[in-house]
């Protein structure tokens, strides 16, 4: 088997026995080996019925042992139901769940469980997502080898723009950028990356800029069998940088055989701006503007406002521009909100224009278009940007916002659902997007078990503290009602009933009136 060995025994306990001793003798040697030295093993355990031709031993129970190997983490041992079934009251080792896992080649889901030595930290698959049935892929934050620790930026655009353009093939699914950049400047195993992230497949990659040259390395790793099924390096001018990035999508494409057609190739060539000092401009804005502060948002949109300076015709830096006024707009930084969205949708509208493919444009233009009660465009563009890239988890999540207010929050509910899977760890405004369906679903206990996350993470989202008020006076608990608009108060002393109606672009006046009812029923002021 070249680098592995397959051992039968007639006894269950024997062999996840023999399997603990072997992996803790292994790691009692490693204690005093240099890392390089180290010999690391997998091992992986099932029983079933076997089939022997020869010197071969065959059959369902040898493949399934095979691929729980693989999940398997380094040093470590993975075992079926059937194996922990028989051995969890026989042994004392300890074992994790590792939940229902789809394996290659084998028609059912199977329950692996997780040993690992008291050195080796067992990681947290509790969380583990099931794999689905197309191709899978998340983008690893490529690493920054440049001397100037500065140009991270560069190096997260880059990124940024290879999974823009993987995500444009419908055959994947692909992982968004804030879920895969989760791991950013952590050496953690790419098959935790995978469970939790639940994912066939990784790209990995680094990036070296030098004057007027950029070298970029990139290999695409089969995560289940641990092979790299392409590699490649490019030296080239930075010129040519756009073409690096739509070679390394199209190969990566090409290599997980998916099935690509013409629009779709014609799709994922972004429009690439003319003067490259522009690009480095809006990557800049780009990193700015995901730092989602005040100042960050009024640099990033500088940062744009410079790259169409230099490109008028830049469809990108249009459509940051029209997102950094929205931004300040929705988040009542703005000195007059109507303004800044009429400036956001002016800005969008050029982005479609010049870039009618992208369906960030679209999306954005869309949300400018809800906010500005424009509610039919609104789902045109909302509708739209899904056909141009169903993949990209925030335009799942801004359509599911539009759902919500024009009336049709089980919709919505499956929207911010798709999001969720393409964007694992997903910010908290998907979230309360979440809670917002729920709540217009009647389904006011569950807007209380997800709008507390939502304060955990965010206890300065007013709108939050608003529909959990609305959700404990919808279920007749008004003590607990009652004290959200306390919490509002400290917040936001000018969110009153009177107010209510501008933060929330509803579509029916009915679906506005039963929100304010129950705010005025848990006692927020008028």
């Amino acid at each position: 088997m070249g680098d592995g060995l397959l051992l039968e025994f007639p006894s269950v306990v024997d062999a996840t026995t023999c399997g603990i001793e072997m992996q803790n003798g292994m790691a009692a040697r490693n204690e005093v080996i240099a890392g390089d030295n180290r010999i690391v093993f997998r091992i992986g355990i099932n029983l079933g019925d076997i089939i022997i031709e020869g010197e071969d031993i065959l059959g369902d129970g040898v493949n399934i042992a095979a691929r729980i190997e693989a999940l398997a983490e380094p040093g470590g041992i993975a075992i079926s139901a059937r194996v922990h079934d028989d051995v969890r009251d026989r042994l004392e080792a300890q074992f994790v769940d590792g939940g229902e896992q789809n394996l290659k080649n084998i028609s059912r889901p199977v329950r692996v469980w997780h040993w690992a030595p008291r050195t080796i930290s067992v990681p947290n698959i509790k969380g583990a997502l099931a794999l689905p049935d197309v191709p899978s892929i998340a983008v690893l934050p490529f690493e920054n080898m440049s001397s100037d620790s500065e140009q991270e930026y560069f190096s997260d655009g880059i990124s940024e723009d290879i999974i823009t353009e993987i995500s444009r093939f419908r055959d994947f699914l692909v992982i968004a950028r804030n879920s895969s950049f989760a791991y950013k400047g952590e050496q953690a195993d790419i098959k935790q990356i995978s469970r939790e992230l639940g994912v066939h497949y990784l790209l990995q990659g680094s990036v070296r800029r030098g004057g007027d040259r950029v070298r970029i390395t990139a290999q695409l790793i089969d995560v289940e069998s641990g092979s790299h099924l392409w590699a490649e390096r490019y030296d080239r001018d930075l010129a040519d940088i756009f073409a690096v990035q739509d070679e390394i999508a199209t190969t990566i494409a090409g290599t997980l055989g998916a099935s690509i057609t013409d629009a779709e190739q014609a799709r994922a060539v972004q429009k690439a701006p003319t003067n490259l000092d522009a690009y480095d401009h809006a990557l800049r804005g780009l990193s700015l503007l995901l730092e989602w502060t005040r100042q960050s948002v009024e640099d990033g949109r500088r940062e744009c406002e410079a790259a169409l300076a230099l490109d008028p015709k830049y469809a990108f830096a249009h459509m940051m521009l029209a997102l950094s006024h929205s931004i300040s707009a929705w988040s009542g930084e703005a000195d007059d909100p109507v303004a800044a969205l009429e400036i956001a949708r002016r800005a969008a509208r050029a982005a479609v224009t010049l870039d009618n493919t992208d369906d960030r444009t679209h999306a954005i233009l869309g949300q400018t278009e809800l906010w500005l009660r424009n509610h039919d465009r609104a789902v045109f563009e909302g509708r739209r940007a899904i056909e141009l890239n169903p993949n990209n988890a925030d335009t799942q999540a801004w359509f599911a916002i539009t759902l919500n207010f024009v009336g049709e929050p089980k919709v919505g509910l499956n929207a911010i659902e798709t999001a969720k899977r393409l964007n694992p760890h997903q910010p908290t405004w998907y979230l309360h997007t979440e809670c917002r369906s729920l709540f217009m679903l009647e389904r006011y206990e569950d807007v209380l078990s997800v709008g507390g996350s939502v304060v955990a993470e965010s206890p300065e989202f007013t709108m939050n503290f608003a529909l959990l008020a609305a959700s404990y006076a919808a279920l007749g608990q008004s003590e607990n009602a009652k004290v959200q608009p306390e919490k509002i108060k400290q917040i936001s002393p000018a969110f009153t009933i009177s107010y209510v109606p501008n933060v929330v672009p509803y579509k029916h006046p009915g679906d506005l009136a039963i929100f304010v009812n129950w705010l005025r029923e848990a006692g927020l002021p008028e």
